[in-house]
């Protein structure tokens, strides 16, 4: 199936086994970043097909700078492609039973787990998709630098953007929910695998806890009449 973005009108590809038949589909356009919904809309035998309907905006940033990939062609095949309705969860943790134990966590939280297999990985699944969570090991994919490239994208979106994702750091440096830490790595929750602590509710208490902070923020504009951007 080939569809044009109505932002920028690139062409894109996609196979037609990727979309569910009958279901409303987002995608982010790889070229200008913007969430195309493809909506089912019946032929006039009365099946749905997809068609392109809308476009909304959701911007990130064009580039990592060097030594990162480039942005993803016109022509690339989405071949991660979700459905829409489900909160979904990119998990970038390169040990085996740690990555099993988030998974099946998130899946408890009713968020649809996909896997960031290395960097390169990461950064093409982020490019491809705005995700509801995020959660990255600070040592993932075997990083020596020190720099997280998966840290620096997400630093790297727009506020707009960010906020709206809830990013989990694993980190053995520090304690789990070290404020200064989180602070310190743009993280919403950090924690800390050696220590035995029930998750669900722990990250249920920190998305609350974000949901309040962000709800006052915005009172507190509306209060001295500036706009608050959603």
């Amino acid at each position: 199936m080939k569809i044009v973005c109505d932002n920028c009108k690139a062409n894109i590809t996609i196979p037609e086994g990727n979309i569910p038949k009958g279901r409303k589909v987002n995608l982010t356009c790889p070229k200008c970043k913007y969430r195309i919904t493809i909506e089912p809309e019946k032929d006039k035998s009365g099946k749905k097909v997809p068609l392109v309907s809308e476009v909304k905006s959701a911007k990130e940033p064009d580039t990592l700078g060097d030594g990162f990939l480039e942005l993803l062609s016109s022509d690339t095949s989405f071949s991660g492609l979700m459905e829409s309705g489900q909160p979904t969860c990119l998990i970038c943790v390169s040990d085996p039973k740690l990555k099993r134990k988030y998974e099946n966590i998130v899946l408890k939280l009713g968020y649809q787990p996909l896997e960031g297999v290395d960097l390169p990985d990461a950064l093409k699944k982020m490019r491809e998709w705005v995700y509801d969570m995020i959660i990255v090991d600070e040592n993932f994919d075997d990083i020596e630098t020190g720099e997280n490239g998966v840290l620096i994208y997400i630093e790297r979106l727009e506020m707009v953007v960010r906020r709206k994702m809830f990013v989990v750091v694993v980190s053995k440096r520090y304690n789990t929910m070290d404020t200064m830490a989180q602070f310190l790595m743009s993280a919403d929750l950090l924690l800390n695998p050696s220590q035995e602590i029930d998750l669900i509710p722990l990250i249920r208490y920190a998305q609350k806890e974000k949901q309040q902070f962000y709800t006052t923020l915005k009172e507190s504009f509306s209060a001295i009449g500036r706009p608050f951007k959603v």
